[in-house]
């Protein structure tokens, strides 16, 4: 029973960008983001896919005054 995530991350990233994008609060864009980072932490996206999402978090964060620390 392979992870669905793991078998396709892109469609994954692809998601998120659409939730970003179009949460219409501060508080639903953490939200999003939050439900994304606990699927990083349990390993479940590969590093490529976490860079491209964290790029694309500054990209639509932006708006809430959100960037990635590094």
């Amino acid at each position: 029973n392979q992870d669905a995530l793991l078998a396709n991350p892109q469609q994954h990233v692809e998601e998120l960008e659409a939730q970003l994008r179009m949460a219409p609060t501060e508080e639903q864009f953490d939200e999003f983001w939050e439900a994304h980072e606990a699927l990083v932490e349990a390993g479940r996206l590969p590093r490529a896919y976490q860079e491209e999402a964290d790029t694309i978090y500054d990209k639509h964060g932006k708006r809430f005054g959100r960037q990635i620390c590094k």
